[in-house]
């Protein structure tokens, strides 16, 4: 499970961002992505794929833009 994190206390940005894919109860693959300020419960959005590989692609493409991002 990626988290990736943002910290820069002179601006105050203490930020958090998890994402994960895993098998659902009913045999989907679900994309789980939260986002907030650390330490604090954050937003959460999922997506269903009915393959575990477009779950994972979808997952490999969210991490690339996150550490896009840092840069």
């Amino acid at each position: 499970m990626p988290l990736f994190a943002r910290v820069d206390s002179e601006r105050k940005i203490y930020r958090s961002y998890i994402v994960s894919h895993t098998l659902t109860l009913f045999g989907e693959w679900t994309l789980l992505r939260e986002w907030g300020r650390v330490g604090l419960p954050g937003t959460v959005r999922h997506r269903n794929y009915e393959q575990e590989e477009e779950a994972r692609k979808a997952e490999q493409r969210t991490i690339r833009l996150r550490q896009l991002e840092r840069v």
